[in-house]
């Protein structure tokens, strides 16, 4: 979402130069810019370590959970996050 949200401010930023807006809005989109393009990489790190977690308990809970619901649910996000 923050990937998406930068293109669209920068898209926005581009738009306001090329129309000759005032400066300080500019500048300010440009900062809130930098703040979404700055999430990105702690977002991807964050998700990296949940996905891990969730590797990790559903290791040493399968024995015991592999016929629930939620495990099924779990090991088939995984795939989906890895595909």
């Amino acid at each position: 979402m923050y990937e998406q949200e930068a293109k669209g401010l920068e898209e926005k930023v581009s738009m306001m130069e090329s129309e000759g807006k005032d400066e300080y809005d500019i500048r300010k989109q440009k900062e809130v810019l930098a703040e979404s393009k700055s999430m990105v990489p702690d977002t991807k790190r964050r998700l990296k370590t949940a996905i891990e977690d969730l590797k990790s308990l559903m290791t040493e809970t399968e024995k015991e959970l592999s016929e629930s619901k939620e495990y099924e649910e779990a090991k088939t996000m995984l795939q989906d996050v890895e595909s």
